[in-house]
């Protein structure tokens, strides 16, 4: 079992201002992490609106990273590199986020808490380096 895991999301809905959560499907080379609740926040921002995401494909012995579009309320941020590591082979209990772009333009990282079944992980850390909003 290697430390990191890569995978590949890209956003399927917006989803602000709809009544269900969003979800994100994760595939390991060890399974699939479901039903996973993406909530962004950020500290000028607070918590914005939840975006979905699902797993476009598996891209584990591909040479290049994984990415994630995410959709909010307030724009898009593109080209998101995620990496992941599963300490077990169920649910993520930790997961780290790289971003090759910045989401609002703040020097300060943004944060993802993830929701799942088994509690609320707050180690997931999203820095960027400059402003992409906007299609």
């Amino acid at each position: 079992m290697e430390y990191v895991e890569t995978f590949n999301c890209t956003c399927s809905h917006q989803t602000w201002g709809m009544k269900r959560p969003s979800i994100v499907h994760v595939h390991t080379r060890h399974g699939v992490c479901r039903d996973l609740q993406l909530y962004m926040f950020t500290p000028d921002m607070g918590y914005a609106e939840t975006f979905n995401c699902t797993c476009s494909h598996q891209t584990w012995g591909m040479q290049r990273p994984s990415i994630v579009h995410v959709h909010t309320r307030h724009g898009v941020c593109r080209d998101l590199q995620l990496y992941m590591f599963t300490p077990d082979m169920g649910y993520v209990e930790t997961f780290n986020c790289t971003c090759s772009h910045q989401t609002w333009g703040m020097k300060r990282p943004s944060i993802v808490h993830v929701h799942t079944r088994h509690g609320v992980c707050r180690a997931l850390n999203c820095t960027c380096s400059h402003q992409t909003w906007g299609m």
